[in-house]
């Protein structure tokens, strides 16, 4: 089934694209002033526990990028999602929609994290006690609000 943007999701793709170009160019006009040594890990508490080259800040904007295209992907097959219940075939391209949704804004909270995560390594600082459960609190939030919204929609007739 084809799912055609809506102006919200067309709204929301074009946050995460900014988002995403931000934060590569946030590494790329970055790289030359990072010292050699950068923090690499981050414990539960925030607080930098691994240090490593300057070539490991690498990983942060291409694994950004790398989930980014996955889910970007994703979501021109809807046939492949995973819906928490049986799906009523009058429902189904409202359903198909809201999931859409969902899935642009769990791109875009991720491409934030990673933005997020990369800023700090740059200025080797520790994160916030709360990024973790703030991080966790959102990304489980949207998925939370997203399946109640299908369930109601699931249910109209």
């Amino acid at each position: 089934m084809k799912t055609p943007y809506t102006k919200l999701q067309i709204l929301l793709e074009a946050i995460g694209a900014l988002l995403l170009i931000s934060t590569l160019l946030i590494f790329l006009f970055s790289w030359k002033t990072l010292p050699a040594e950068i923090p690499t890990h981050y414990n539960i508490a925030g607080e930098i526990d691994t240090w490593g080259t300057k070539n490991s800040v690498l990983f942060i904007p291409l694994t950004s990028l790398f989930i980014y295209i996955g889910i970007s992907i994703v979501t021109f097959f809807p046939k492949i999602w995973n819906m928490p219940f049986k799906v009523k075939p009058q429902n189904a391209k409202k359903l198909y929609q809201c999931e859409k949704t969902m899935l642009i804004a769990t791109k875009i909270e991720v491409v934030a994290l990673f933005s997020a995560l990369l800023i700090a390594t740059i200025k080797t600082q520790e994160l916030s006690p709360w990024f973790l459960i703030l991080t966790l609190g959102i990304l489980f939030g949207t998925s939370i609000f997203f399946i109640i919204r299908m369930f109601y929609l699931n249910k109209e007739d």
